[in-house]
């Protein structure tokens, strides 16, 4: 697998994997395929859903009335016993009626939160085709500005906050919803980044000034130096911005440093040397005070989250522009 010429794309591979399974086809499938042998892994009964030197997506037999399909049971991984894997698609049969659920990706990697929920899984091509490709006719996984969705009639189902289901009485084909999530989008509540924008006016009006005096300070490409003051002082982020006895706060003159090196924008130049040949470069530094305002605001607001929640149709897709805040 790979890119390039004569090689495949995770789509292709996928694709000719695939089985598009519903509950019987799994199940003829496990019996038909032959069990990995040897003396490390002969007694796990790895049974691969295609390719055997792929076996890390295979086909697990839980019961006569249970079974589902991963993608991440890696050889090195069981012979070591340092994780287990996790779930992708899981095909059940009770009293007649089927149900399939489509789960969320985990974080078994993660000592802090080992089975905690990870859609960004999804962002692999491999993961995400695997699933396209072993859910039942009628399913489709789609991509919506990077929201993953369950697609089924004409509806889809976010498969972003957790486990969702889908049952059907055998022998049938309409397959109905049994376990699905709503979806929220967030919009900036004006009355809250108003009055939030107040309590910023004396820092600006500071900030404004002191820029001009202080050095820059490099504070983390990533960080929020409101964030970070907030952290290392021990005070609330509500009361960064408090003045006692309308006297400057110590940790404004921090926040000064790291604005100044966050609205720095660097150019250079090349030049001919004067004497001894070759060529020298020289930096220019140019730095922009009218973007102190949206740094400062676009900061605290991710801290502080003034939005308002607006609940969207089930079925319909949707996209909210503040998904990283709640990350």
């Amino acid at each position: 697998m790979g890119f390039g010429r004569n090689t495949r794309t995770p789509y292709d591979v996928q694709r000719d994997n695939g089985g598009r399974f519903d509950f019987l086809r799994v199940a003829n499938r496990y019996e038909e395929v032959k069990p990995i042998t040897g003396k490390k892994r002969g007694h796990l009964d790895i049974r691969p859903l295609g390719e055997r030197n792929r076996s890390q997506e295979r086909i697990v037999k839980v019961s006569d009335n249970e079974y589902y399909v991963t993608y991440d049971a890696y050889r090195w991984s069981e012979i070591n016993k340092s994780r287990l894997h996790s779930r992708a698609i899981t095909y059940c049969l009770n009293d007649g009626m089927e149900t399939l659920t489509v789960h969320t990706p985990r974080t078994i990697w993660s000592q802090s939160d080992p089975h905690g929920l990870y859609p960004r899984g999804f962002s692999c091509n491999s993961v995400f085709y695997f699933y396209d490709f072993n859910l039942p006719y009628g399913f489709e996984m789609v991509n919506h500005s990077t929201c993953k969705y369950v697609s089924l009639n004409g509806q889809y189902y976010t498969i972003e906050k957790g486990d969702i289901s889908f049952t059907r009485k055998q022998g049938t084909k309409d397959w109905m919803p049994l376990v699905v999530r709503r979806e929220v989008i967030h919009t900036l509540d004006r009355e809250l980044t108003k009055e939030w924008r107040a309590k910023t006016k004396p820092f600006l009006d500071y900030l404004k000034v002191m820029v001009d005096m202080v050095e820059p300070k490099y504070c983390g490409a990533w960080e929020s130096p409101l964030k970070l003051v907030s952290k290392d002082k021990g005070i609330k982020v509500a009361d960064v911005f408090k003045q006692v006895d309308d006297n400057t706060p110590e940790h404004w003159f921090t926040l000064a440093e790291n604005y100044k090196f966050k609205i720095k924008v660097s150019t250079y130049d090349h030049f001919m040397k004067e004497t001894g040949g070759g060529y020298d470069t020289k930096y220019t530094h140019v730095f922009h005070k009218e973007r102190l305002s949206r740094y400062v605001h676009g900061d605290l607001y991710k801290i502080v989250k003034p939005l308002k929640a607006v609940e969207v149709p089930l079925g319909q897709l949707c996209k909210d522009r503040y998904k990283s805040w709640f990350a």
